[in-house]
């Protein structure tokens, strides 16, 4: 009896030793995903435009990070086909072209290696783009930037 005594003792603080381990492996998971989450934190930054402010979160590539180190930056921006403003830049980005397949408002994107556009209509489009962010909401986008030419300020969120 003693034996089945001392068996069932050495199980049950097997069993707690285990528990204990499946603990500590999900605090070091959950530390694990809040230190990633910190060192790949969304980039965001502001477009003004005739009064209106608008947010745009960047994503993670190069050519989004470059053009955040050019920031704060005002441009004069052209109105393209009545769905975009254009404006070349004075440096060539890292180019991830991709074709858009569709286009929506409130995009920021790169073409051809040295041109900002914002977009403030959705449209399919066969163009290839590289990929610099977007806006969470752009409602009103397309009235602040009105159909012509427009000066347009970005700068980072701090």
């Amino acid at each position: 009896m003693k034996k089945f005594g001392c068996f069932i003792l050495v199980m049950m603080l097997l069993v707690l030793s285990a528990c204990s381990s499946v603990q500590d492996n999900q605090q070091a998971k959950q530390t694990q995903t809040t230190t990633t989450s910190k060192t790949e934190e969304e980039k965001m930054v502001t477009a003004t435009v005739n009064g209106e402010t608008f947010t745009i979160t960047l994503n993670q590539s190069q050519a989004a990070q470059e053009f955040l180190n050019l920031l704060p930056l005002t441009l004069d921006m052209r109105d393209v086909n009545g769905n975009e403003k254009y404006a070349v830049l004075n440096q060539t980005f890292t180019n991830d072209d991709e074709k858009a397949g569709t286009i929506h408002a409130g995009d920021l994107k790169l073409w051809s290696g040295d041109g900002l556009v914002l977009f403030y209509d959705d449209f399919p489009s066969s163009y290839q783009y590289t990929d610099l962010g977007t806006m969470s909401d752009s409602q009103g986008l397309a009235e602040a930037l009105g159909s012509g030419d427009v000066t347009i300020t970005f700068e980072v969120v701090e």
